[in-house]
């Protein structure tokens, strides 16, 4: 029906073509994402005492909002059995 050869060759170019597509694309998004993590960390660095305290109270508001809307009652109990 088909020349074997041809369509393993076939295959395979496509195979190591989506292989090398998708390395270099979490190549390229592990790049942004540790430019992103270096941009926030300079910017930190640069806040007063007063900025940074502010920035993890509401960081921390917003978790307890999330934790108090999303999480079932049964995981909550499970949780403050197990770890308060």
């Amino acid at each position: 029906m088909y020349n074997k050869s041809w369509h393993d060759f076939l295959v395979g170019h496509l195979l190591f073509n989506h292989l090398k597509k998708n390395i270099m694309n979490t190549k390229f998004s592990g790049l942004i994402l540790a430019g992103l993590a270096a941009f926030a960390y300079y910017k930190y660095s640069k806040m007063s005492v007063d900025e940074k305290r502010n920035l993890v109270s509401s960081i921390k508001e917003k978790g307890k909002k999330l934790y108090n809307e999303y999480v079932p009652g049964n995981v909550k109990d499970n949780v403050e059995k197990n770890f308060m």
